[in-house]
C-alpha cells in the first residue's frame, strides 16, 4: 500500500493507461490474485478514493469506480451465481 501510495503521484498522468494495462493483465489471466489485489489497489489510489489529493474531477473519479467495479458486481449477480 505505501509503494502505491507512493507511486501514484508519479503515475497520475498515465492513470488511464494504467487502467487499460492492469485491465488488460487481469482479463488475460496474467496475474495472480494476490497481483491482481495489489493492481486495483494502485489504480483506486490513482483515481483518489478518499484522498484529499485526488485527480480529476468527482464526476472522472466516479466513472473509474463504474468502470472497475462493475464487470465484478455483474459476475457476482450473474446467473450462475443466483442458480446456486
Amino acid at each position: 500500500m505505501k509503494l502505491g501510495e507512493a507511486l501514484a503521484p508519479h503515475l497520475a498522468p498515465l492513470a488511464e493507461q494504467v487502467e487499460g494495462m492492469v485491465t488488460q493483465m487481469v482479463s488475460e489471466g496474467k496475474v495472480s490474485p494476490e497481483e491482481t489485489a495489489h493492481l486495483y489497489e494502485l489504480l483506486f489510489l490513482l483515481a483518489g478514493g478518499g484522498s484529499s489529493t485526488a485527480n480529476g474531477s468527482h464526476s472522472q473519479r466516479i466513472g473509474f469506480f463504474h468502470r472497475i467495479i462493475e464487470p465484478w458486481v455483474t459476475e457476482w449477480n450473474g446467473q450462475d451465481i443466483s442458480q446456486v
